[in-house]
Order: C-alpha cells, then structure tokens, then sequence
C-alpha cells in the first residue's frame, strides 16, 4: 500500500484553513494544520518529512516567503503551494522565484487546488520517495540499531563513529555470520558517501 503523502497547511484565516484542510484530507491526503507562518516555524522538526506545504502568503509576523526559506533550508525535496489574494500576485511570483512551485488565487476553487496539489506532489513524486528511503536506512543501519553492551563492541563501535567520517579504506575481518555485513552498512550509512551505492564484497 503507498504511504498517503503528508501536507502542511498554513494560514491566519480560519475558515481557509479549515477548508483547504478538510478538502486535502477527504482525498486521502495526511494534513498537518497551522493557524498562522510563526507556528508552522515552531514546528520544523514536523516539516522536515513533510511532502508539501499549502501556505498563505500574506499573514503577521512570519509570512509565506519567510516560511519557504526556512522549509527549503531542512527540506529541499517538498512541494510548495502558495495561496494569495489578488493584490499580491507579483509577491506570489517572486516566491516561485524563490522556489515555490506553483501559486494560487483567493477566493479558492477547490477542485482547482485539489488538481494543483496533485500535480505538484506527482513532480516531486521521485525526490520524496528518495527521502522516505534515506530515513528508512538511516534508521535501519545506523549505530544506534547495533546491540551490544560489550567492552569489545563499545570499542568497535567507537572506531566506527572514528572511521565513518573519512575517507579511508576499511577492511573487515570476521568469521561468517560475525555481522561484518551489517558493519560495513553501518560505515557506509554515517559517512559523507552514503548518497552513493553500497556494494558489497566477499
């Protein structure tokens, strides 16, 4: 089964927030709600798996501009969709300078916002399922999931967290089943090369 895709919705008017959050969650979408840019910046740790953020552009103290710097600089990979009124389109133009993806007008047709999302989330279709499997390796192979209570493991494990920073060749000796399979995953993981393929060799 395929993940629902996860949306942040930010914006100061309750009923457009309310709306835009009811019409994404009726098709399946995961909505996330902000009643205004401040608390959506209180809650980046939230944003950083996030898959696309509908955002007003206009609101007091942190606006939609302030808020796609701040998401991009965690998150690269998410969509944004910037909601605007008629009289700021110039400032909705120069987000999608900025990295924006696409804006749309107030009032809301929802069909219409509903159609942008998916298209939106269909570009960005490769980069979010890339995220989704970094974290899933992340967690799967790095340090903390290696048991081991041991002076000898500890030790091994310190020189991992050593070795896996550099760019040094590493040997691992080992009879089978020993785990050097699983080590050597947990390097390539916690190094600068981890974006590159893991190649296994026995």
């Amino acid at each position: 089964m395929e993940r629902a895709y996860k949306i942040a919705v930010v914006d100061d008017e309750c009923e457009s927030l309310a709306s835009i959050s009811r019409a994404l969650t009726r098709v399946g979408y995961e909505v996330m709600s902000f009643e205004d840019g401040e608390v959506a910046l209180q809650n980046l740790e939230v944003l950083k798996d996030t898959d696309l953020v509908v955002t007003d552009l206009k609101m007091p103290r942190v606006d939609g501009l302030d808020l796609l710097k701040a998401v991009r600089d965690i998150n690269q990979e998410a969509g944004f969709l910037i909601v605007t009124g008629h009289g700021t389109v110039e400032s909705a133009v120069e987000a999608m300078k900025m990295g924006a993806d696409d804006y749309i007008l107030k009032p809301l047709d929802l069909f219409e916002l509903r159609d942008r999302v998916y298209h939106i989330l269909e570009e960005h279709r490769p980069q979010n399922e890339l995220r989704v499997l970094r974290r899933h390796l992340d967690k799967r192979y790095g340090m903390e999931n290696i048991v081991g209570k041991s002076p000898v493991m500890e030790g091994l494990l310190n020189q991992i967290a050593v070795v896996a920073p550099t760019r040094s060749t590493v040997l691992l000796l080992g009879e089978s089943g020993a785990g050097k399979d699983l080590m050597a995953q947990t390097i390539h993981q916690c190094s600068p090369r981890k974006e590159r393929n893991y190649l296994p060799l026995n």
